[in-house]
């Protein structure tokens, strides 16, 4: 998308091989390129670097092995279907996707710095925004916006960053711009009596206190009451700002595998 932004003038920091330091660029075509899954592709600066990745097996009985990805076998189908989804919507439409998605990026960035409570974290030169609050709780927002219709992703604190809400602008929501700014403004209004989350100093000690490597059974149950879920809960729950409220305030260590063995349990299979 990038490349795009800056033919149509936006102000892009340089990003690929015009960079020094960048020797690879990866990307996925599943995402801004609108091809289906499987189809990703790492670019180099040269042959130096490119030829690591490739595998090579003479020290065997059998034939002489050479992949040229970390992958080996490997599904054309993928690689197909991206070349049609390519060459179907073609640079033009590329540059006519891509200049909506900077127009509506942009409508969103100046409609979110005009609500009170919100604020942008830095001014994107994607189409990626992400919106922190001091005074509103982030996290109830994305609940009470996703029973609306839209999806924002909720993003927890690390390293200095607030925790915030993440916005991505695509092709299917670039007619829904001034809707999704109207709804957003009512659930901030409704949410401002609320309050920011408060953080537990003694909740967030106890959970620093717990090795992530020895996470066992009765320590995750308390886990799971703690953030509002029942031990024999099987399915994802429809409000999500306890958990992600018990989240933030754990070390990633701990975070990973508390989701880790959430996810495992919940794609148990049943013995009834």
């Amino acid at each position: 998308m990038l490349p795009y932004f800056q033919r149509l003038g936006a102000s892009i920091t340089d990003f690929d091989f015009s960079v020094s330091g960048v020797t690879s660029i990866s990307m996925d075509f599943h995402k801004y390129g609108f091809a289906p899954k499987g189809a990703s592709v790492v670019l180099y600066r040269d042959n130096d670097v490119r030829k690591h990745q490739f595998f090579a097996c003479a020290d065997w009985t059998g034939y002489t092995i050479i992949n040229t990805a970390f992958q080996s076998s490997k599904s054309g189908g993928p690689v197909a279907a991206c070349w049609a989804v390519l060459n179907h919507v073609g640079d033009d439409g590329y540059l006519d996707i891509f200049e909506r998605t900077l127009r509506a990026t942009r409508a969103i960035v100046d409609g979110v710095e005009a609500i009170d409570g919100l604020d942008v974290m830095g001014r994107p030169e994607s189409s990626l925004v992400a919106v922190s609050s001091d005074t509103i709780n982030v996290f109830k927002l994305a609940d009470r916006m996703r029973s609306r219709g839209w999806y924002i992703q909720p993003q927890l604190s690390m390293a200095g960053s607030r925790r915030n809400v993440h916005f991505s602008v695509g092709p299917s929501s670039l007619d829904q711009t001034q809707a999704m700014l109207t709804d957003l403004e009512v659930e901030v209004d409704a949410l401002r009596a609320d309050g920011p989350p408060v953080a537990d100093p003694e909740l967030r000690d106890l959970l620093a206190s717990i090795d992530p490597e020895a996470l066992d059974a009765g320590t995750f149950d308390v886990l799971l009451q703690g953030a509002g879920l029942g031990v024999g809960d099987s399915e994802l729950p429809e409000q999500t700002a306890e958990i992600n409220a018990l989240l933030d305030q754990a070390p990633p260590a701990l975070t990973e595998a508390v989701l880790i063995e959430y996810f495992s349990r919940i794609f148990m299979p049943s013995m009834d």
